[in-house]
């Protein structure tokens, strides 16, 4: 892509040929460029460096009490990039597994989950370098000795 700039102080015009985003913002004293591939931190006029996405939702006990596992996790998303789902319960570290889409565009994925986290309250995060946008999330877990519970 090639762009042109406007230096409005001398009203030079500057062209870039290898000019690599679609767009660019000023923000706290930050250039950021867009593309295709992302949102990047432009330094030193086109070193980039790739942002990280992230979508965490908020931490719950799905109104119920008592200590919980997980079954699996169903994730609504549109993307055709690898991510990577974070599971934790209370205040334990996050528990990573990376995901592959098997195609592109909007689908449902299931994430089935070891049973070595067991908690009240659970937190999940999505992060992934690329782009996507969550459809919707479904978590099957069950109460310690009493089945699948909720959905």
């Amino acid at each position: 892509m090639s762009s042109i700039a406007i230096q409005t102080e001398a009203e030079n015009a500057i062209t870039e040929l290898s000019f690599r985003f679609a767009s660019m913002v000023n923000s706290c004293g930050f250039q950021y460029g867009c593309n295709e591939d992302g949102i990047f931190l432009l330094n030193d006029h086109s070193s980039v460096e790739a942002f990280s996405r992230e979508f965490t939702l908020a931490t719950t006990d799905a109104g119920m009490k008592g200590q919980k596992r997980l079954r699996f996790v169903h994730v609504g998303i549109d993307t055709d990039s690898p991510f990577t789902l974070s599971v934790k319960f209370d205040d334990e570290v996050y528990e990573d597994f990376s995901v592959a889409p098997p195609s592109t565009g909007l689908q449902r994925i299931r994430v089935d989950m070891p049973h070595t986290q067991v908690g009240r309250y659970l937190t999940v995060k999505i992060t992934s370098n690329y782009h996507f946008v969550i459809d919707d999330i479904k978590v099957a877990m069950y109460r310690r000795n009493s089945g699948i519970v909720g959905y």
